[in-house]
């Protein structure tokens, strides 16, 4: 996403008409905006921010004209071109997102929009994930666990294993169970911290807990289980 819409002056300036100009142009029986997802509301927008930027009419300029000529330009027409690049990048950048993702979209329209073309080709993991995993576990009250978990590679942050995007978290409360696997309840985790709602009527008891790393696209690589852990809920 970053870099798609620029942020010095003169190259936000032919983009923001590059884009309205494209969004609304014909294509069939819609307009390129609406053919990549966007509504004729939503185009409206668009155009109403490039309205206040350039008008190309000397009478009533608009900021971006405003601040280039010497003889108007001040801080209150920075702050103003300044604010509309903002409010822009607020409204568009949602609409660049849908668009990238429109069925519809081709080579043209990406180099038009400024959005790189999709990656294809991706690294697959080829192994289980090796790496052992460390849980920093605390009762923080209320009823609710933290848990911070890292590789031995990170002695004092959360972080994910290579080729984990996640963590599974299996855990009981009174009984310690037998093994991971016997653990009833289940959680995944997409960040290295987290947190367990074990609830409030659950104070003064032990829950006994279990992580692994975990890849949520190739669940055959997960890690093993750790070993099991206890602290008292408060």
């Amino acid at each position: 996403m970053n870099g798609r819409i620029p942020k010095k002056l003169s190259e936000f300036d032919i983009y923001i008409k590059t884009v309205t100009a494209f969004i609304q142009g014909a294509s069939g029986t819609s307009t390129n905006g609406e053919r990549l997802g966007l509504t004729t509301t939503e185009i409206g927008l668009v155009a109403g921010i490039l309205a206040l930027w350039f008008t190309g009419n000397p009478a009533t300029p608009g900021a971006y004209e405003k601040h280039t000529n010497p003889t108007t330009k001040n801080k209150a027409t920075r702050l103003a071109v300044l604010n509309i690049i903002k409010n822009f990048k607020l409204l568009f950048t949602p609409y660049l997102t849908r668009m990238s993702g429109s069925a519809n979209i081709t080579t043209n329209d990406r180099l038009m929009l400024n959005i790189a073309p999709p990656v294809t080709t991706r690294r697959t993991p080829q192994s289980k994930i090796s790496d052992d995993i460390y849980p920093l576990i605390k009762a923080t009250g209320g009823g609710n666990i933290s848990i911070m978990c890292r590789t031995e590679h990170d002695a004092s942050r959360g972080s994910l294993a290579k080729d984990s995007d996640g963590v599974e978290v299996g855990w009981a409360i009174g009984a310690p169970p037998a093994t991971a696997k016997d653990a009833p309840n289940k959680e995944r985790f997409s960040k290295s911290k987290f947190a367990i709602e074990a609830g409030l009527d659950n104070i003064g008891k032990k829950i006994f807990i279990y992580v692994r790393w975990i890849n949520s696209k190739h669940p055959d690589i997960a890690g093993d289980w750790s070993i099991q852990y206890s602290i008292m809920i408060t």
